[in-house]
This record gives C-alpha cells, sequence and structure tokens, in this order.
C-alpha cells in the first residue's frame, strides 16, 4: 500500500493513501525530486502548465479529478485541514525509490560500499525507518538522533556517531546500545 509521511503543526503521522488533501494553501515540502521542471511552456500571462508544475514534485505525484495536487496519494487540501500549513509531505514510493538508487550507484562503482544517511537532514523517524529498510546506515550526531534512529528500528551496530563535543550523557546513550 502506498503511503506518505506527513508532518504539520497540529502532529505527524505515516498516513495511508486514502482521503488526504484539498488546500492550495497548504506548503508541502518534498523529498525526492528526480527531474528538473521545464518552464519554458509557460503562457502569455506566465503561468505554466500542470505537468511542469508537478515535475517538481516527487515522482507519481498527481492532480485530482477536481485539479487537486495529490502526493504520495494524500490530497494536499485534506492534509492541511488535518495537519495545518505548513505541512511537510514526503511520497513514500518516491523517498525508496531515491535511496535505492543512491545505494545502487555507489555498489555499481564500488561493490563494498555503505551508506548513511545524514538523519540531522530530515530528523524524522518514518523517514529514518524508510531509510533503514532499505538497507541504509543511519548517521546521528548526538543523543536526540541515537533514539530517534532505534525508535526507527536501526540496527545499533549500523548507526555512525559522529562530531565532537559529546556530552557523558549521550556517549552513555551510544555504549548503552552498542
Amino acid at each position: 500500500p502506498r503511503s506518505a509521511l506527513i508532518s504539520g503543526n497540529r502532529g505527524s503521522r505515516l498516513a495511508n493513501v486514502a482521503p488526504l488533501m484539498r488546500n492550495s494553501a497548504a506548503t508541502a515540502i518534498l523529498a525526492c525530486r528526480t527531474s528538473r521542471p521545464d518552464f519554458t511552456d509557460a503562457d502569455d500571462t506566465g503561468l505554466m502548465s500542470a505537468a511542469s508544475l508537478l515535475a517538481l514534485f516527487p515522482p507519481g505525484s498527481a492532480l485530482d479529478t477536481d485539479g487537486t495536487l495529490m502526493v504520495g496519494g494524500c490530497r494536499l487540501d485534506l492534509v492541511a485541514a488535518e495537519f495545518g500549513t505548513p505541512a511537510i509531505v514526503v511520497g513514500e514510493d518516491a523517498l525508496r525509490a531515491q535511496a535505492r538508487a543512491y545505494l545502487d550507484a555507489f555498489r555499481t562503482r564500488w561493490a563494498r560500499s555503505e551508506i548513511a544517511f545524514a538523519s540531522k537532514s530530515f530528523p524524522c523517524t518514518a523517514v529514518q525507518r524508510v531509510m533503514v529498510e532499505e538497507g541504509l546506515h543511519l548517521d546521528v550526531a548526538g543523543g536526540g538522533e541515537i533514539l530517534s534512529a532505534l525508535k526507527a528500528g536501526a540496527d545499533p551496530a549500523r548507526l555512525v556517531l559522529h562530531g565532537n563535543a559529546k556530552t557523558d550523557e549521550e556517549l552513555g546513550i551510544a555504549a548503552e546500545h552498542g
């Protein structure tokens, strides 16, 4: 089943593709854009075509029958109504595909490559869980990131703790979990 990872000012959750979204006031920040939009098709008023606008969003994004933007199968107007705006919506299928493509690209050239997702770039347990499920290590910089990575199901042996200035508590968390 397709799903989207959603976070807004009224909460976060992994949403199954169902009745989500309808208000263009929703601000969507989307991960894993794989193509560049073609802005050459703007009309006389400067408006771009729907195809050009959709190129800004993850693969699989579409317009519903009434023209409402859908990401990860979720209507953005319904996401805005449930989670508030701004909201972050990540198409899970696109995120997984991007993680696999990145790992495959490295392993094609260097077979023993291991890739670590920088948790700080998107400190979200649901995103960390996807990265773990796709075979990536998780790069963590402190206690909070270690705990969220463990909550996401990461194997402690696949966490990369980096950086200086660690507190005794953070070092203790790292040592306790391996």
